[in-house]
């Protein structure tokens, strides 16, 4: 199973909001995993509850993670997350398996 990055419109039961596929459900926990601690405080909190408000500090603690964590998968995942991020107005942001 994969992890999804989904918006507003998602959540509103609308398809267009879910946003993409970012991780394998090994993946996740590896990133999960990765932002445990005070150095990825908004990470955290977001993979903890699922949703988030966060769009700032969500994205500068991935590009501190893709910068700095010693794990080539780790970074992906990050950046693959990242990506799904860019540009996104329509908060929450939210980790689904895809289904509604």
């Amino acid at each position: 199973m994969g992890l999804n990055l989904a918006n507003y419109d998602w959540v509103q039961g609308k398809s267009s909001g879910l946003l993409g596929q970012f991780a394998s459900t090994l993946g996740y926990t590896e990133l999960i995993s990765a932002a445990r601690g005070h150095e990825y405080p908004a990470l955290a909190a977001f993979f903890g509850s699922g949703v988030s408000d966060d769009i700032a500090g969500i994205r500068r603690e991935l590009t501190q993670m893709i910068a700095s964590h010693a794990s080539a998968d780790v970074r992906s995942t990050a950046r693959d997350l990242r990506k799904l991020t860019a540009g996104q107005t329509k908060l929450p942001l939210v980790i689904t398996n895809g289904a509604s």
